[in-house]
């Protein structure tokens, strides 16, 4: 279990079953993360349909951050870096918060992926540092992966 905060939100993150979960504070979940007891966290229910397709649903690295510096979340300069390896500051600081066995991995996966997968622990952790609402993120995700 770790804890990450900047001057906007205050985020915790724990390993389940090999996964990071992220929790924003105030969220449920939250009282258990600082209590110690994650395992009693579980994530608030949503439609069958949307969980299915935010498991399923993926863009490609380009696509990502062309739709991350669209919407203002981080400039054109840090897309720019961020294709050529060079996370931006509030990536990089999660990932800084995750336990040091896990930040290689992370690291590797977030400044290369493939694919983003829409349930990934950089989205959700992207999601939480810029107030995106899990709704918001699935119309980011609709929006970005048709270009």
């Amino acid at each position: 279990m770790r804890k990450w905060a900047n001057s906007e939100h205050t985020i915790g993150n724990i390993i389940e079953n090999g996964h990071t979960v992220v929790i924003e504070a105030g969220q449920p979940g939250w009282a258990d993360f600082i209590a110690g007891s994650p395992e009693e966290y579980s994530p608030p229910s949503a439609d069958a349909a949307i969980v299915a397709w935010r498991m399923t649903e993926t863009m490609s690295f380009p696509q990502m951050v062309n739709g991350c510096v669209s919407e203002g979340w981080i400039t054109e300069q840090e897309g720019l870096a961020w294709l050529l390896g060079t996370l931006p500051a509030d990536i990089e600081a999660f990932i800084a918060s995750l336990p040091p066995s896990h930040q290689f991995l992370a690291r590797a996966r977030a400044i290369n992926p493939s694919t983003v997968e829409r349930l990934s622990p950089i989205v959700l952790a992207m999601a939480v540092i810029k107030g995106v609402s899990p709704t918001q993120m699935d119309t980011f995700f609709s929006t970005y992966s048709a270009l």
